[in-house]
């Protein structure tokens, strides 16, 4: 069978229309994995490349999100200056999207029954329904009343704005702050 790795789906052959489950996984640079991971070792052959310690995105690149078969994109250079984005989804599924150079996660807004809303100050992020203080790389608050509790990380992937408009027509690209 022949797979569209875009959309996890095969599109010719014995298992064509058969979908794969995307989960969540997210694309981060060799310097941030290792502060993330300082005992890990990479297997590197003729790719000297990949083993930068640091990433410049393009200009043109989008994280997108999927979630059910709804999707949506935003530009990974916003999310970076905005430091996060809180948004929705079209079926109105609220999600928070959270990046710095060299990483990015996507999460669902909710926690139990409370949808939050997350602002960035000083690097540090809190939601302002209780002031709770969030780690965005794990989805974890770390301190005030929601201690403890995670944040569901959505399935995700980046594109390049042009490649993501060929795969899904039907979605949107935001610009800015939504």
């Amino acid at each position: 069978s022949i797979w569209s790795q875009p959309w996890g789906r095969s599109i010719l052959g014995v298992m064509r229309n058969t979908e794969l489950r995307l989960l969540p996984a997210q694309m981060v640079s060799w310097g941030v994995w290792k502060s993330q991971h300082p005992h890990s070792l990479v297997l590197v052959n003729d790719l000297q490349h990949v083993t930068r310690e640091d990433v410049e995105y393009p200009p043109n690149l989008v994280i997108g999100i999927h979630l059910g078969h709804e999707r949506s994109a935003y530009y990974i250079a916003d999310i970076i200056s905005a430091g996060v984005i809180n948004a929705k989804m079209k079926a109105g599924q609220p999600v928070v999207l959270w990046a710095v150079a060299g990483d990015y996660r996507t999460y669902l807004r909710l926690v139990g029954d409370l949808t939050l809303t997350f602002q960035q100050e000083n690097g540090a992020v809190t939601d302002v329904e209780t002031g709770s203080k969030w780690d965005m790389q794990t989805g974890l608050a770390h301190a005030g009343p929601l201690l403890g509790q995670a944040l569901q990380q959505l399935p995700s992937s980046t594109s390049y704005d042009w490649a993501w408009k060929d795969f899904y027509p039907e979605s949107e690209i935001y610009s800015g702050d939504h």
